[in-house]
């Protein structure tokens, strides 16, 4: 009964054929006038990037677009502030006609906040913010490995919302929440497990690691000086991904039974504390 509910769920969970044209689009309308503009000072180019939702494959139509602000030359010295580089992204999309522009410029991490006037989605565009591009990533790269895990986090997330236990800002989880929960779940819970940890899985796997080579780099963590943080996970590629789906393939649970343990999980064998 439970497969059947998923099946039946599903495809009015995903999103439609437009989702990514739609977004790719009002990116571009924005990054184009931001340039123009030379928000970065000096004649600097910059990047728009998206991140969350709109990019992890973890997303549904209604997801706010999330953009990253990121200068091609990040080691010019010239370049403006964080806040500064905000404030002048507020200025040039509210000229640009931008509805319902917020701009927080003395944020942890500055951003502003408006509505697309061609698209009518809510936007952001925020700087310097490389964890959530990495996180970004590290999604997309989960989600190509095998058809359930977008399929089971889209269900957790469903069942969340119905509950209205999907809110930080209420003292619930985020959906980046719930979907980090399903990851977790599925690389250990299941026998066998459905996903490795990619984190820990060598960056050149199948091949043997060159003992030579340099240690994947860390970076100071954006929001802790006194932390560095390590970045580096494996990027499916086109001479591993087959053998990560055929390591996935290993567990034959169906949706449903993943489903069924993933709550079985949670509600009496995760230890909270």
């Amino acid at each position: 009964a439970l497969d059947r509910a998923c099946a039946r769920v599903l495809p009015t969970l995903f999103p439609g054929a437009g989702f990514f044209d739609v977004r790719e689009r009002a990116r571009h309308r924005v990054e184009r006038a931001l340039n123009a503009a030379d928000v970065l000072g000096g004649g600097l180019r910059l990047e728009l990037r998206v991140f969350g939702s709109s990019a992890n494959l973890f997303g549904a139509d209604g997801a706010d677009l999330d953009m990253c602000v990121c200068p091609l030359d990040p080691t010019n010295p010239n370049l403006r502030s964080p806040g500064d580089v905000i404030r002048r992204v507020g200025a040039v999309l509210e000229a640009a006609g931008a509805e319902e522009v917020n701009v927080r410029d003395t944020a942890r991490v500055p951003i502003v906040l408006f509505r697309d006037p061609v698209s009518g989605l809510d936007c952001d565009v925020s700087t310097h913010n490389p964890l959530a591009l990495q996180n970004t990533a590290l999604l997309r790269a989960y989600a190509k490995v095998d058809g359930r895990v977008r399929g089971l986090a889209y269900v957790v997330k469903r069942w969340a919302k119905a509950r209205a236990i999907n809110s930080p800002s209420d003292g619930t989880l985020s959906s980046y929440g719930y979907v980090l929960c399903v990851l977790y779940y599925l690389q250990t819970v299941p026998q066998p497990p459905l996903l490795p940890s990619l984190q820990r899985l060598d960056r050149c796997w199948p091949r043997p690691r060159d003992p030579a080579a340099a240690p994947p780099p860390v970076v100071a963590h954006p929001f802790d000086a006194s932390r560095v943080v390590q970045l580096a996970f494996h990027e499916p590629s086109d001479a591993s991904l087959p053998q990560l789906r055929a390591v996935a393939a290993r567990n034959t649970q169906s949706l449903g039974e993943l489903a069924a343990g993933f709550f079985r999980h949670f509600a009496w064998a995760f230890d909270f504390k």
